[in-house]
Formats: C-alpha cells, sequence, structure tokens
C-alpha cells in the first residue's frame, strides 16, 4: 500500500510551473507572494522561498501555487513577508564540478516543487505576519538566540555555537565548513541525528518532573517545535520522527526497534514526498548512515572487543569507534557519487571531540537563554563555552592542516553506487543477524536498546544544498 501511495504521488507530482512556464521567453517579471521560509542572509545576499499569488498583474489559479527561489538584496525581509519583486527568471542549470561530477541542481530543487530562480532587481515589502503564527514565533526566536550568541562569543566560535544549537552548518564560513568536512566532523554542525538526539533527550530529562505520558508528550511536542524552527530538512525530520518513536517506546514498555523506526520514518517521509529518495543528498546520506550503524556497529563492536580490552578501552569509547566505523563504511559509495572527500583522520577526531559536544551544547544554551535575563550573568557560561569551543575548533583546524587528513577519490556511476549498497545490505544484514543471536546467548542486550543509537554522526554534506549558484 505504501509503495502504491509513493508511486501514485511521484507520478502526479508537478514537473513545471504552468504560471512561469507561459511567460519564461520574457524572463523578467513582476511578481507577488508569502516569504515561505526564513531567508538565509549571507554576503548581503537573502536566499529564500517564495510563495507566488500574482505574476505580471495576473492572479494564479487557485489550486496552483508556484514557487520561486529568490535571491534579493533586502536584508530586512521575514518570514511570513508579503512582497513585490521585480526580477530576473532563470531556469537552474545542473552543477559540474571541477573533477567532473555533476550535480542535478534542477532535480534537487524539483523535490520542493521549485523550477525557477530569481534575482530580484529590487523587493518591496508590502505587508507583514502573512505566515503561521506559531512558524512565525519560532524564527524570531531563532534569529534573537543567534544574535545573542553572537554578543557573547567572538567569531568564529560564535558561529560554531549556533551551528551546534539551532542554525547548521550554514552559519559557518566556507574555509571552516572545508576544514570540518576534511576531518570527518561535519555532522556535528548540520542538525543531525547527533544534535537533534542530545537535543530530545535534553527537552525529556527537562520535563521529567512530570508524569511519564504527560512528559514525553511535551518532549515530542519540543522536538516537533525545534524540528520547524531549524528548518525542516530530511536528516532532522528523519531524526525527529525516530526520536518521536522512541518515547512512544519508552512510554508503552515496548523495544524500540531500530530498524522499524527507520524504515517507518523513511516510507512516512517518501509518502509525502517521494522525489527525496532520487534527489536529495541529505535524504539518501542521513538513511544511509544510520542504516550503517544499525547494521555494522555491533558486528564492529563484537570484532574489537578482544583489542579493546587489551587496550583497556570504555564501553563508551569502543561504542563510538564501531559506531564511526559503521557510518564510513556504508556512506563510502555515496560519498564517492557526491563529492568524493573521504576523511582518514575521521576517527581519532571524532573520538576526542564527540564526547565534548554535549556538554558544549549544554553551556551554549545556557549561555544564550541567561543573555535574554543579563548579558552580565551570561560571562561565566559563555568563557567555559569559549574554552570548550576553542578546544574542539583547534583539533578540527590542526587536523585539517594534515596533508593526509582527506583524499579525493574518483567520481562513480549511479549503478555502481546501486550494486554497492546491495552488497554491503547483504553482508551488514548477515553480519548483523550474527551479533543477535551471539549477543542473545551471552544475554548481551540488543543493538536497539544502545543509548546511542540515535546519535548517528551524518557524513558531510554538499556545499550546493540548498544554495542557488
Amino acid at each position: 500500500m505504501a509503495i502504491a501511495i509513493m508511486f501514485v504521488r511521484f507520478l502526479h507530482m508537478p514537473i513545471d510551473d504552468v504560471a512561469f512556464s507561459e511567460i519564461y521567453k520574457n524572463k523578467n517579471v513582476a511578481v507577488q507572494g508569502i516569504v515561505a521560509d526564513d531567508p538565509d542572509i549571507k554576503n548581503g545576499v537573502a536566499k529564500f522561498t517564495l510563495k507566488v499569488s500574482e505574476v505580471n498583474g495576473q492572479q494564479v489559479k487557485v489550486g496552483t501555487i508556484p514557487k520561486l527561489l529568490v535571491k534579493s538584496e533586502n536584508l530586512a525581509l521575514l518570514y511570513g513577508d508579503k512582497i513585490k519583486i521585480n526580477a530576473v527568471l532563470e531556469r537552474p542549470e545542473a552543477i559540474v564540478n571541477e573533477d567532473g561530477r555533476t550535480f542535478n541542481y534542477p532535480a534537487y530543487l524539483s523535490k520542493d516543487n521549485i523550477f525557477y530562480i530569481a534575482t530580484s532587481r529590487s523587493t518591496t515589502i508590502l505587508s507583514r505576519n502573512n505566515g503561521n503564527p506559531i512558524v512565525s514565533s519560532l524564527y524570531t526566536f531563532k534569529r534573537s538566540f543567534i544574535e545573542h550568541i553572537n554578543r557573547i562569543l567572538p567569531s568564529p566560535h560564535a558561529f560554531l555555537a549556533s551551528g551546534l544549537i539551532i542554525s547548521g552548518k550554514g552559519s559557518l564560513d566556507k574555509k571552516l565548513q572545508e576544514d570540518f568536512q576534511r576531518v570527518g566532523l561535519i555532522h556535528i554542525v548540520v542538525l543531525s541525528g547527533f544534535n537533534i538526539s542530545i537535543i530530545g533527550e535534553a527537552l525529556v530529562r527537562m520535563f521529567s518532573f512530570l508524569p511519564a505520558t504527560l512528559g514525553a508528550i511535551f518532549g515530542g511536542a519540543g522536538i516537533i517545535l525545534f524540528s520547524i524552527m531549524t528548518g525542516g530538512g530530511s536528516t532532522v525530520v528523519r531524526s525527529a520522527i525516530m526520536s518521536i518513536i522512541g518515547l512512544y517506546a519508552r512510554i508503552s514498555g515496548r523495544i524500540n526497534s531500530a530498524i522499524t523506526s527507520l524504515m517507518f520514518a523513511a516510507v512516512l517521509m517518501l509518502m509525502w514526498n517521494p522525489r527525496l529518495a532520487l534527489y536529495d543528498p541529505s535524504f539518501q546520506l542521513s538513511f544511509a548512515a544510520t542504516l550503517g550503524l544499525i547494521l555494522y556497529s555491533e558486528p564492529i563492536e563484537l570484532l574489537l572487543t578482544p583489542l579493546a580490552k587489551r587496550l583497556r578501552f570504555s564501553h563508551d569509547l569502543l561504542a563510538l569507534v564501531s559506531s564511526t566505523m559503521a557510518t564510513q563504511i556504508f556512506t563510502l559509495p555515496l560519498i564517492m557519487r557526491l563529492s568524493g572527500v573521504v576523511s582518514l583522520v575521521a576517527l581519532p577526531v571524532n573520538i576526542v571531540v564527540l564526547p565534548f559536544i554535549p556538554i558544549t551544547m549544554f553551556f551554549v544554551f545556557i549561555a544564550g537563554a541567561v543573555s535574554f535575563i543579563s548579558f552580565s550573568l551570561a560571562v561565566l557560561p559563555a568563557f567555559v563555552s569559549y574554552l570548550l569551543l576553542a578546544y574542539e575548533l583547534g583539533v578540527v583546524q590542526f587536523s585539517s592542516a594534515l596533508p593526509f587528513a582527506a583524499i579525493k577519490l574518483p567520481p562513480v556511476s549511479d549503478t555502481a553506487t546501486f550494486i554497492s549498497y546491495i552488497v554491503l545490505t547483504y553482508i551488514g544484514a548477515v553480519a548483523y543477524r550474527k551479533a543477535l543471536r551471539k549477543n542473545s546467548k551471552s544475554k548481551k542486550p540488543p543493538l536497539e536498546a544502545h543509548a546511542y543509537l540515535s546519535n548517528t554522526p551524518a557524513p558531510p554534506p554538499l556545499q550546493y544544498e540548498k544554495t542557488p549558484p
């Protein structure tokens, strides 16, 4: 049934905007519409999605709401603003990298039903507060929080702090993003499953004084609101769904099956938007990283246990090593197809940095929250945050400067990638079953019961993600 729904949804998704295709030859258009997301402001340019209501003085037909991806120099724009732009209309084009890799940017935008991009020559705000009031309030809080972080912490520490908590990799400049990617640590600043699991657990503990059911409801609501505030990317949505399933399992007393949770999240997302599977690298990488963690983490841990005992590794350290290796192995084919950048220092860097991320997020949040009351009171948590952030930035910058930090692998075809995942899934499934049987004999809890399961280290995103060329 689910597959049938996905297929029907895919067939009925639009392949072009009639409102624009009919006038595309003119290119210059006057458009009115509502700003549909929180504008991404960088280098003096605001980028946002515009839900169009009027084109060249003509109202769009009821039932069709075309979208534009707009670049504008008006930095005062907010979610929910009704605006009028005079713009040059363009078709998005595929992006070809220096190594020959081609990213199908038009297909990537089409998953959000965006088929044209526009560079605004003039932008006029007609009215404000035309969006959802809850979403608007969340975006307002997000902007205020980032502004307070920028006031109490210097750059680039403030950029990393904002990226960890609320805004993702967009807070980092291009050089710093490349450094994080080279050392295999970009997943901590893309609001991956790792960040969402920490925030979700914090929300659950915040409401732990309430009855279990009520606390889970508030915790789940908090996760949903946080996901909306951060923009609701594929990685965040997948992790949020799995976290809510985990909350339900906790209060119902049922075993939280990781495989079942992941498949349910994937099916739910693809029933809503089947194009995610084909055109969204974030969805593909997030799904692959999580599946790799489930299938390979336990077998790798069992394989490394004798060595870990000799070296006197703690179980938490062994779990971190095995989960990092699992995600690196299973995402490798996708990374080779998409970017080719493979970190050779990811394992040691993750070992020395990841244990400090939860405490860093805690102090950053406390510093930001207290700064709303008094900047003077925020000095102490801000100073602790600064020390932790300085350590993490130092490790990243030192490691990325090493000549052997990362290698560039040649591109692979879609066919080779598909075959690779058939092989990796088969090997992983066999190894996973053997690990379960061995654990059942030793009465060790299965992987699904491990607390670190949802801390999925997502692989490095691509620089063009959600960014017009």
